[in-house]
């Protein structure tokens, strides 16, 4: 088994605007970046608050609505809605909130496309991803790995 397939075992998948958080029900820490290779959010301020402190509160009110279920096995992938948090919020707050006190190696983000059409699949090979609470790291290694694997899979900058 080759280094992507052992990564690609451990993935979890997830939409991109609730993955901020795994870094909140992880502890993990978010990185600051002062550079230009980072994602800027596309719809903070539309989809959900773009202040900091409103969204955290939102999204600790949506977690606190659910309980935590015991699971069998190991959790390798999962889907999340990912409309506006005022539609999607608490619907998604059960898939995350199975996720508190986990540790993942590796987690892989799948989303359409809002504003660019293309062929095939985009790999965010960014820095960072930059989002109201922080930034979260993209695992640059994996994103280039994947782009040079070829076929469909490519970058496709995102649009103005």
């Amino acid at each position: 088994m080759n280094e992507i397939d052992r990564k690609i075992k451990r993935v979890l998948m997830a939409s991109l605007y609730l993955s901020i958080l795994l870094n909140i029900l992880t502890e993990y820490s978010i990185v600051v970046f002062a550079d230009e290779d980072i994602r800027e959010p596309a719809v903070s301020g539309r989809f959900y608050p773009q202040r900091k402190e409103e969204l955290k509160e939102m999204i600790e009110n949506f977690l606190n609505e659910v309980d935590r279920r015991p699971l069998n096995g190991e959790i390798v992938a999962f889907v999340a809605s990912h409309a506006g948090y005022i539609y999607s919020g608490s619907i998604g707050a059960y898939v995350y909130r199975q996720l508190k006190g986990r540790r993942f190696d590796t987690v892989v983000l799948i989303d359409s496309s809002h504003y660019v059409g293309f062929r095939g699949i985009s790999v965010g090979n960014f820095k960072a991803y930059r989002t109201p609470l922080g930034s979260v790291r993209v695992d640059r290694e994996l994103a280039t790995k994947l782009i040079a694997s070829g076929g469909q899979i490519r970058f496709y900058p995102p649009s103005p």
